[in-house]
């Protein structure tokens, strides 16, 4: 039976099935943030979507962030996003009001090919193709910082009832809920309207977190010190008093403001997460942190992190895999770290056996990556990284192997952004290894613009054994071997371009 810790203290709105939430916010300490309306043409009228606006950082802009916890310094950037439900039965045509006068908007991801049409210095009309390219980020006079996220969802036809057994129904309107404890076989719903202030500690098998609604830290405290946010993670999901959790299911939700990690999922078989948007702004701010994980699958997600989106990693202290993750048609938009990363925590074999292997990244697109001034190109859009964990202690990081990236496109990322990075960690105990790497159908687009290296790999005194590059593009221009672009360092083996 679950123990359900929640105030039962809910203010509901008055809404329409699609409504407006407009906040303030700040750009670069001074300026408000612009705002944008958002309208859908169904059964032949315009019907306003739902706007909540979301704070992100920009460490290039604000270098002063990482002690600001309460914002008082104003360092925040702020950007929207925009959500509305359609049946999708044919394209649907978007229209974008904004506070601010423009003169050149962009919508992307670009290979997508959605123009469009400014109607006037403030307005703009474009069409969503299809459920498949629902998921969209415009963005006025290449301000990137301050974009506007537009998603489209069918409503949901398998909606339950708040009566149901086992539900915890969130209905339109704000709810404080405080910290909920979910134990077995539980459902907690949040509907398309509703936003819940709250965060989950999740202890049993069968869980699942679904709807169509937000769910916010932002009530949460916010803390830290000058290297680390300190605050709760936003879902704390890992067994207590048992081996391991069974089946943990998220969809369809929006996740904004974590004071910490978004997802610290430990010690899990069987993950799905699918279909969510996230937005977190804070200092080490993760995604989605699978630590010793069996059995995971990330599809269909929108992810705007500070830092790392989605990592895969084996702690000292846990002795399971971290093994057979797929992630699948994602758009990733890391702020400062790393986008999706295999490790960079692998584990201490002096410690531990576990190890990564079985990862299978294919058909997402990289829309951003934005370097810092230290220079640190461990940091990439894409990266294996193989740090020996706990970094102080003896020993050496554990294998990772067979790791698959495939049908992968980078957009235009930010000039100081690096691409892809394979690195293992120096000055071990012993020699570690990463087997089996495989690069395939990598189209970059860049127009040149940025200045890293597009490929980097790095084995300082380790060994990569077995690494297959094929039909890697750089602006068109197929990869055949190495070069200025794509730089290989150290001990690797079999190295083949096809």
């Amino acid at each position: 039976m679950v123990a359900f810790r929640f105030m039962k203290k809910s203010i509901y709105l008055i809404l329409t099935c699609f409504c407006v939430v407009m906040c303030s916010g700040n750009h670069n300490g001074t300026d408000a943030a612009p705002e944008y309306t958002v309208s859908v043409l169904q059964d032949g009228s315009w019907k306003q979507a739902w706007v909540h606006q979301a704070l992100v950082s920009d460490y290039s802009d604000h270098e002063e962030i990482w002690d600001d916890w309460d914002n008082s310094k104003a360092l925040r950037d702020t950007m929207s996003i925009a959500l509305f439900e359609d049946d999708f039965l044919s394209e649907v045509k978007v229209r974008v009001h904004t506070t601010e006068k423009f003169t050149s908007c962009r919508v992307r991801p670009s290979n997508l090919g959605i123009e469009p049409v400014i109607l006037d210095s403030y307005t703009v009309e474009f069409t969503v193709p299809s459920f498949d390219e629902r998921k969209l980020s415009v963005e006025f006079d290449g301000n990137r910082q301050e974009n506007l996220f537009v998603v489209g969802n069918r409503p949901d036809a398998d909606k339950p009832s708040p009566d149901d057994d086992g539900v915890m129904y969130f209905g339109p309107g704000e709810h404080e809920a405080g910290e909920l404890h979910i134990g077995d076989n539980q459902t907690i719903y949040v509907d398309f309207g509703a936003v819940l202030y709250a965060n989950f500690v999740i202890t049993g098998d069968n869980v699942r977190i679904a709807g169509n609604g937000i769910i916010t830290g932002k009530k949460m405290e916010h803390w830290g010190n000058t290297q680390y946010a300190c605050g709760d993670v936003l879902f704390m999901v890992g067994p207590q008093g048992r081996s391991h959790i069974e089946n943990f299911t998220v969809e369809d939700v929006t996740l904004i403001d974590s004071p910490s990690w978004t997802f610290f999922l430990s010690n899990i078989n069987g993950v799905r997460i699918e279909n969510i948007n996230m937005i977190n702004w804070i200092l080490n701010g993760d995604g989605i942190d699978l630590v010793c994980c069996q059995n995971a699958l990330i599809k269909d997600c929108l992810l705007r992190c500070y830092d790392d989106c989605i990592t895969m990693k084996v702690s000292h202290g846990a002795r399971p895999d971290c093994s057979n993750i797929e992630i699948d048609g994602c758009l990733i938009w890391e702020d400062i770290a790393r986008g999706i990363v295999i490790g960079p925590e692998a584990g201490n074999a002096y410690m531990n056996s576990g190890r990564i292997h079985d990862v299978d990244i294919h058909d997402c697109v990289f829309l951003e990556h934005r370097g810092t001034s230290e220079g640190d190109n461990v940091r990439a859009a894409l990266a294996v990284c193989q740090w020996k964990h706990p970094m102080d202690r003896d020993g050496h990081a554990t294998e990772i192997s067979d790791v698959t990236c495939r049908n992968l496109y980078f957009d235009d990322i930010k000039s100081d952004g690096t691409y892809i990075f394979v690195w293992q960690m120096p000055s071990q105990s012993e020699p570690s290894y990463i087997r089996n790497l495989v690069f395939d159908n990598i189209h970059v687009n860049d127009a040149g613009k940025v200045r890293n290296p597009v490929f980097q790999a790095f084995t300082n005194e380790n060994s990569i054994l077995g690494m297959e590059i094929s039909d890697f593009h750089i602006n068109g221009k197929k990869v055949m071997s190495e070069g200025r672009d794509f730089i290989c360092d150290g001990q690797i083996s079999d190295l083949v371009f096809r």
